[in-house]
């Protein structure tokens, strides 16, 4: 795998010299002003609501709300038609955990980081010890009680993040939440060939379930993650 990381050339010193960077979350991404980078789905998919006996149809064209156009098929039948522009929120996940963007590419330019809003890029030369080094410093700076899982792999891009979730189900619905919807961005963002690292905190010992934080993230540093990159 051939990895990088766009960002300021102040950010390659950093993790270059003192193994230093930023571990943002889904929030940030969310209402980050970066537009390039923005995405006001990013995190856990949507869930849209059934009751058993209908589907529920869902369409859009290309827009910053989340549908522009939506058919929803009711139990009877009918069509409910949103009006096009109107846009339709449907359940908005709260979930919010940790993530750490790089690109897959073999050719990596400073164009594509001028377009991401930055003027340069470093190397991760080892991506499993990288991402390895970068739980053990989270796990460090958030005090972690019951430890934290990561995971790491290349983005897939969906025309939409939905799921349909049957409400008539005892306890809470199955399909609500994903760990694969933490790797999946709506096609427009294809071009950016996005790798992602993902890191989770257990909140029970058991470790069944995963903390949520009400952060945009945090500065971590530790020397063992500078082993693990290069300056390109």
């Amino acid at each position: 795998m051939n990895l990088v990381k766009y960002c300021k050339q102040t950010h390659v010193d950093d993790v270059i010299n003192k193994g230093r960077i930023f571990i943002g979350t889904f929030d940030k991404y969310k209402k980050i002003e970066n537009k390039a980078l923005q995405d006001i789905e990013e995190g856990a998919a949507i869930p849209a609501i059934f009751d058993g006996n209908s589907d529920v149809l869902l369409s859009e064209a290309d827009n910053d709300s989340l549908l522009q156009h939506s058919s929803v098929k009711l139990a009877n039948g009918w069509k409910l038609k949103i009006p096009k522009g109107m846009p339709l929120w449907l359940e908005k996940p709260s979930f919010n955990t940790f993530i750490f963007c790089v690109s897959q590419e073999d050719t990596p330019s400073k164009e594509k980081a001028k377009r991401l809003g930055y003027e340069s890029f470093y190397r991760i030369t080892n991506p499993f010890n990288f991402g390895k080094a970068v739980m053990w410093s989270l796990m460090k700076h958030i005090n972690s009680k019951h430890g934290i899982t990561g995971n790491m792999g290349p983005v897939n891009y969906v025309p939409r993040k939905i799921h349909v979730v049957n409400r008539e189900q005892s306890g809470p619905p199955l399909k609500s939440f994903s760990t694969i919807d933490l790797y999946t961005k709506h096609e427009k963002f294809e071009e950016d060939k996005e790798f992602r690292y993902v890191f989770l905190e257990f909140s029970n010992p058991e470790k069944t379930q995963y903390s949520t934080f009400e952060t945009d993230g945090f500065i971590i540093e530790n020397k063992e993650i500078s082993k693990w990159v290069e300056r390109a």
